[in-house]
């Protein structure tokens, strides 16, 4: 049996290395209105009626018409997929999937990471002006990992 000592390189995960900050979903639909069309955020939403999803223009169980009921929007879906796939940034966090304020210094699939001190002060400015945008008081962090990309 053959025993490897140090790192062995799988190349379905990449390392990477994040500026920023968890972002408190109290703050999405602030920062979704600023960033996102209004239309766009109406045709996003969802309509339920007695706690199920409305498919049809009325409702089966109590027969409310779908134009007597308000839609329900998605902010943490509308943060994802509109904020952080457009907006420097905002990222979506490669540990949990959640929206977050941050800067991606690097990503990659080696097992060396070069990041200087620069950057991340750089990185940590950039946030700093969008917390205090959307007055968010949280604290920044540098953070480093891996993550599955197979």
């Amino acid at each position: 049996m053959k025993i490897r000592n140090g790192f062995v390189s799988n190349s379905s995960s990449s390392s990477f290395i994040i500026v920023g900050c968890k972002l408190d979903p109290k703050y999405y639909k602030t920062i979704v209105e600023k960033y996102v069309d209004p239309e766009y955020i109406e045709d996003t939403g969802e309509i339920y009626c007695c706690e199920q999803k409305l498919e049809t223009l009325f409702c089966p169980h109590c027969g409310k018409r779908r134009g007597e009921l308000q839609s329900i929007i998605n902010y943490e879906y509308l943060m994802s997929n509109e904020v952080c796939d457009n907006v420097e940034g905002f990222i979506t966090s490669k540990l949990d999937e959640l929206p977050m304020i941050g800067i991606e210094l690097e990503d990659t699939g080696d097992e060396i990471i070069n990041v200087s001190f620069t950057s991340i002060e750089t990185a940590k400015e950039k946030i700093e002006r969008i917390m205090a945008e959307f007055e968010i008081e949280e604290r920044i962090e540098v953070i480093g990992g891996t993550y599955y990309n197979g």
